[in-house]
């Protein structure tokens, strides 16, 4: 799919563009994201992600009819840093989050009453 065909498309029916870039492009996007999120997020992060560069796509470009060039290496550019930015997000959160047990919180008990120390 060209740009100039996206564009026509766009101009006839924005819904209809966006339907047959997701059919078009859908599995190609999804497999970017995949094999970058695939050892740290869930299946429900590699949909977000795909959604969310699909939401990129549609409200941060305008695609340049006078060029005729096909988008498929706009599209791969954008999932691919897209889901860098996730991974990155991802194992950031994965490394900050702690576990508590239930053992380990009845060692931080004490008789320690900051109402009587003030």
């Amino acid at each position: 799919m060209t740009s100039k065909e996206l564009s026509d498309m766009m101009q006839r029916s924005p819904a209809e563009c966006h339907s047959a870039l997701v059919k078009e492009y859908g599995r190609y996007v999804y497999a970017i994201v995949y094999n970058k999120l695939r050892g740290c997020g869930t299946n429900e992060d590699i949909e977000e992600c795909v959604s969310d560069v699909f939401a990129d796509i549609f409200m941060k470009f305008e695609f340049d009819a006078s060029s005729g060039s096909d988008i498929k290496y706009l599209i791969a550019t954008i999932a691919k840093r897209t889901a860098i930015d996730r991974f990155r997000s991802l194992c950031a959160r994965a490394s900050h989050a702690a576990d508590t047990s239930e053992d380990d919180m009845q060692e931080l008990a004490s008789d320690f009453n900051v109402d009587e120390h003030v």
